[in-house]
């Protein structure tokens, strides 16, 4: 009978490293799977959220509009432009007339801002016109946006971004108060 000794010979040795560089391996893919699905959804969770933010900023401003220019009633076409009309939020404090015989429209340009929305390059810019002009850009990353008529008092508003090469559309119907042209904020 021979003796046998305590330790390791060579052939073990290679072979438990060869497992432990095995095991090593898909502990560090799984890792790399699990960061990049992390920034994935990471990416996802702020467009969310930026677009749920700009889609509420949109909604809030056909909302208050008094006029919608673009796209116009009856017209059904698809546009890359929301054009609207609307009292200047710094006036509606003290919009009413300080007294009852002073003649009032609400549609007057002095208290109109007229406010556009539109995609330039892949930022989506509002400008807002009324007494001074601003143009501010609302968005970035924006890959295409769109705006339709679905009904009279109803328009669809679509925003898409680019999130890890997949477009990601986000859609949401602003239903327009029960007057077309409304008259007061």
């Amino acid at each position: 009978m021979r003796n046998r000794r305590g330790g390791f010979n060579l052939v073990e040795a290679l072979l438990s490293f060869a497992l432990f560089l095995l095991v090593l391996s898909l502990i560090v893919q799984g890792v790399s799977q699990l960061s990049r699905i992390s920034k994935y959804f990471d990416a996802k969770s702020q467009v969310f959220a930026q677009a749920t933010s700009l889609l509420s900023r949109i909604s809030t401003d056909l909302r208050e509009a008094n006029s919608v220019s673009s796209p116009a009633l009856g017209d059904p076409a698809t546009y890359a432009m929301l054009e609207l009309k609307k009292i200047e939020p710094s006036r509606w404090p003290g919009y009413y007339p300080a007294t009852p015989p002073t003649p009032w429209e609400p549609r007057d340009p002095a208290l109109q801002e007229q406010v556009t929305y539109t995609l330039a390059g892949d930022r989506l810019e509002c400008q807002r016109v009324a007494a001074t002009s601003q143009l501010e850009t609302v968005a970035t990353g924006v890959q295409g946006f769109t705006v339709r008529r679905v009904r009279e008092l109803c328009i669809e508003v679509r925003l898409s971004f680019l999130v890890n090469e997949r477009l990601t559309v986000f859609t949401r119907l602003v239903w327009l108060p029960q007057l077309v042209e409304r008259t007061h904020p």
